[in-house]
């Protein structure tokens, strides 16, 4: 629902008929109650991850897939044998070059460096813990839902991360 508001808001256009009335009554309850928009919006609270969170696993995990990818010698390679791939090799990462502060400083990573160890770089820098055992990676990895963090609401919260 905030997606489709946020998302009219920026194509400048009436959000659909149930995201405009989910967000008419929740702003109302802000509005009159005060206290967080993201809590009166249901978007936060017990329970509730914080969309500042969840569009960080989003990126995170967008990461760690394109890494998983990277790592697979052909289209043929599962999930899982991708994710047993990539763990060792994001161990190694993190004891390694994410142990230096001169590395976990960079705007972007070297053009030197493997593709997934630029993937690797960007999900550890989001800051949210980077799973390293294979079964950690196929289980974020297998539930993530497909969603694109290029879209236009997704641009203009990241904006905010």
């Amino acid at each position: 629902m905030f997606a489709e508001v946020t998302l009219a808001f920026i194509e400048e256009r009436m959000p659909h008929a149930i995201a405009r009335d989910w967000f008419v009554k929740h702003g109302l309850r802000f509005l009159r109650g005060g206290g967080s928009l993201e809590q009166a919006l249901g978007l936060a609270g017990p329970g509730v991850a914080t969309v500042r969170r969840r569009l960080l696993l989003i990126q995170r995990d967008e990461h760690l897939d394109l890494a998983a990818q990277a790592v697979a010698i052909g289209d043929a390679v599962d999930l899982w044998e991708r994710c047993a791939r990539l763990a060792p090799l994001l161990k190694r990462f993190e004891a390694g070059k994410w142990s230096r502060a001169s590395v976990r400083e960079l705007q972007a990573p070297p053009q030197s460096w493997e593709t997934w160890e630029q993937h690797a770089l960007r999900a550890f820098q989001v800051g949210e813990g980077v799973p390293l055992t294979a079964a950690g990676l196929h289980k974020r990895l297998n539930s993530t839902p497909r969603c694109s963090v290029s879209g236009g609401a997704a641009r203009v919260l990241a904006r905010y991360l």
